[in-house]
């Protein structure tokens, strides 16, 4: 019985870890822990599925937007 056990609770893992990762439960990271997987083959396993493990937001893309022109405008005033 417990082999079976343990075969069970290594089936779920990587479903598991995604749930707890999907509902914001558990960080990239752990969720991966989890799965027993590493990292980058949790990451693999996720687009695999066509699931998003990155979150860009529109606030994100303004601010990296800020960043850049501030950037290229302090290099443009360098080489003046």
């Amino acid at each position: 019985m417990a082999v079976h056990r343990g075969l069970s609770h290594c089936f779920y893992r990587k479903e598991c870890g995604t749930w707890l990762f999907l509902e914001k439960k558990v960080t990239l990271a752990r969720a991966a822990e989890l799965a027993g997987k590493s990292l980058s083959d949790f990451i693999d396993y996720l687009s695999d599925c066509g699931i998003a493990w990155m979150e860009y937001t529109e606030e994100d893309r303004r601010l990296d937007d800020q960043t850049i022109s501030r950037l290229l405008a302090e290099e443009g005033e360098k080489d003046a």
